[in-house]
């Protein structure tokens, strides 16, 4: 590896533990199976930390350069190494001096007390089928590794694809639990800022409803409460949306049987103030009762935000149509609107958060961009898709199908 004491390597971060890591074990068999069948006096594997450092997560050995499981050392010795090597297949064979201080008697003098000796290194480099170095195994030993026996370096090759299977294997479950970390993070963070915002929300509204009820400002007219309450109405409701999408991932499914046609009515119900300020009507298509064992409460605001929509994006004296069927094993809800449609170059990622569609007639519109990506994800909870097509001017319909846990009746 690098000499450590020319500053080019450095000891491993704190916190490190090779030892913990998956697949370590197989990664120390392969070294020590290497060491083996080259008589080495040390096996090495390490991983590409990044564009500049490697990292050595298993030693097997005694190497004579330092070496420890953690330390890194940098990219660029690694080139230097190859370089200057011969190439026996996948394989390369170099010679690195090293030079060790000597005991000799006081009259030899200080400039002739060092020994020069050569070391064999034998080193295979392991690339992803994409050609990305993933790592390298390396032996250290006597000079002879220079002229191997046959049938070495075959099997030593055999030993390094063995390597490069545990090292990307590695690397996906290490991707699988920093996405877990991160996304664990981002929950716990929207929890904590809406936990945050919620304390001064309470206090505003509270305050709002003290400035209503004195008489004076009713008398003078109260549109700059009626503004702070607007205001604050619409931070709660985002509050509320961000609350709900830090607890989708983590909510466990209460299966209850419920009529599927009552708790559209539901939601259109929760919707009917709006609708009727707009002139907007709800057309419901559906059997007099359809019963299902769902999560009702994860399924009924996924309704409800979708009829909410519906009515919202409509233009004044629209019509709302809502379709509830069973189809074979699964229910199909499809809410489909008269209004403003949605831009084609913004279907892909309407389901992403805080996506609205931009389109001046929305910009007074009460929302937070959130509930859509919250209904995407409550969907995908039950085991369902939910779909969208939309052409501009014309509308949009909204398709939700959701696998039943059991079979659906019609009293």
């Amino acid at each position: 590896m690098g000499d450590t004491a020319a500053g080019d390597a450095r000891p491993p971060d704190g916190g490190v533990q090779p030892a913990g890591r998956p697949l370590e074990g197989d990664l120390a068999r392969v070294a020590a199976s290497v060491r083996a069948v080259v008589d080495a006096r040390a096996a090495i594997v390490s991983r590409v930390v990044d564009d500049e450092w490697l990292e050595v997560l298993t030693v097997s050995g005694e190497p004579s350069f330092g070496v420890v499981t953690g330390l890194r050392w940098r990219r660029s010795d690694l080139d230097g190494l190859l370089a200057g090597a011969e190439r026996l297949g996948r394989l390369h064979v170099t010679k690195r001096e090293r030079m060790t201080y000597a005991e000799v008697p006081d009259s030899v003098p200080e400039t002739e007390r060092y020994v020069t000796s050569h070391l064999g290194l034998l080193i295979a480099p392991l690339y992803a089928p994409d050609d990305r170095l993933l790592g390298v195994l390396a032996t250290e030993g006597p000079v002879e590794l220079s002229h191997p026996a046959p049938g070495t370096c075959e099997l030593v090759e055999l030993y390094a694809e063995q390597a490069r299977l545990a090292l990307s294997a590695l690397r996906d479950h290490e991707t699988v639990e920093e996405l877990k970390r991160l996304d664990e993070y981002r929950r716990d963070l929207v929890a904590s800022i809406t936990h945050d915002l919620k304390t001064p929300l309470t206090a505003i509204t509270l305050n709002t409803e003290l400035l209503e009820s004195d008489k004076r400002l009713a008398e003078a007219g109260s549109y700059p409460v009626a503004a702070i309450r607007r205001s604050a109405d619409r931070l709660a409701n985002l509050v509320d949306d961000l609350l709900a999408m830090a607890r989708v991932d983590k909510a466990a499914d209460t299966v209850t049987e419920v009529d599927l046609v009552q708790m559209v009515r539901d939601a259109c119900g929760l919707a009917e103030t709006e609708a009727t300020l707009r002139g907007v009507t709800f057309d419901l298509e559906s059997p007099e009762h359809l019963w299902a064992s769902v999560d009702p409460q994860a399924l009924a605001r996924v309704f409800a935000n979708l009829v909410s929509n519906a009515v919202k994006f409509s233009l004044p004296r629209g019509r709302v149509t809502l379709r509830l069927a069973q189809i074979g094993d699964a229910v199909e809800f499809r809410c489909t609107d008269e209004g403003i449609g949605i831009p084609e170059d913004r279907l892909a990622t309407l389901f992403d958060v805080a996506q609205r569609t931009p389109d001046s007639r929305t910009d007074e519109m009460p929302g937070s961009g959130i509930g859509l990506a919250i209904c995407q994800r409550i969907v995908t909870r039950l085991g369902g898709e939910i779909t969208v097509e939309s052409k501009q001017a014309q509308g949009s319909t909204f398709t939700v199908r959701i696998p039943l846990t059991r079979p659906l009746f019609t009293p």
